[in-house]
C-alpha cells in the first residue's frame, strides 16, 4: 500500500506552483477519510503566503494505491466534470 507521507515535499511543490504562494506551501498531516479497494482518500490542508496574505485552504487527495478495484482515473475525471457541468451536485475535481 502507498505510503502518501512520502509524497509530501513533492504534493507542497505541486501545490505551491498551482496555487501561486509566495511561499512553499505547508501541509499539515494528512487526514485518512475513507479506505477503498482501488484509491485512498485524504483530507489535506494546507497553508500559504499569497500576495502577503495569509491563506489556509483543505483538499481531498485520491491517491492510486494499485487495488484490484482499480479503474482509469482519466475516465472518473472526464466522467464527473462532465456531471458537474450537467449541474448534478458533484464534487469540482481541481487538477
Amino acid at each position: 500500500m502507498l505510503n502518501i507521507e512520502n509524497a509530501r515535499p513533492l504534493l507542497a511543490q505541486y501545490l505551491s506552483a498551482h496555487l501561486d504562494s509566495d511561499n512553499i506551501v505547508e501541509i499539515e498531516p494528512f487526514e485518512r477519510i475513507t479506505i477503498g479497494h482501488s484509491r485512498g482518500m485524504h483530507k489535506i490542508n494546507v497553508q500559504y503566503t499569497k500576495g502577503g496574505e495569509k491563506v489556509r485552504k483543505s483538499f481531498v487527495l485520491r491517491a492510486e494505491q494499485g487495488g484490484m478495484f482499480g479503474g482509469d482515473t482519466l475516465i472518473e475525471v472526464r466522467l464527473q466534470r462532465a456531471v458537474r457541468n450537467a449541474g448534478i451536485p458533484a464534487t469540482r475535481i481541481r487538477w
